[in-house]
């Protein structure tokens, strides 16, 4: 809209200013009735000339800048619905990996404890069997110890 007033007026502009002065020394030479015919002649196809070459490049500029704008914006959204995707992913795979690992760690570490747990467990289960296996042969010695002892004496 602007750019093709612009155009049009600068275009107009400089049209009529050239046709009026080649139309105005013609007229002058050969008569107002064919310097004036060939002046508009000449002053029009002059000023559309120019009209269309100012006009087509403020267009031309404008498409391409709008077109640039638009591509550069697709280009923009895209690149940033990747990274964002990109980034959401390595978020994920991390996240998940951290959790992996602390249950990993976790099952591990209680998996260790209950081990360790039961071993102190059993060796206390030892100790005690054994604390009362030795009392019973020693009660059992010293029974047959007294009764040999009574049945001698």
């Amino acid at each position: 809209g602007i750019g093709e007033g612009t155009g049009l007026g600068i275009g107009d502009g400089i049209g009529d200013g050239i046709g009026d002065g080649i139309g105005e020394g013609i007229g002058d030479g050969i008569g107002d009735g064919i310097g004036e015919g060939m002046g508009l002649g000449i002053g029009a196809g002059i000023g559309e000339g120019i009209g269309d070459g100012i006009g087509d490049g403020i267009g031309e500029g404008m498409g391409l800048g709008i077109g640039d704008g638009i591509g550069d914006g697709i280009g923009e959204g895209i690149g940033d619905g990747i990274g964002d995707g990109i980034g959401d992913g390595i978020g994920e795979g991390i996240g998940l990996g951290m959790g992996d690992g602390i249950g990993d760690g976790m099952g591990d570490g209680i998996g260790e404890g209950i081990g360790d747990g039961i071993e102190v467990v059993l060796v206390v289960v030892l100790v005690v069997v054994l604390v009362v296996v030795l009392v019973v042969v020693l009660v059992v010695v010293l029974v047959v110890v007294l009764v040999v002892v009574l049945v001698v004496v």
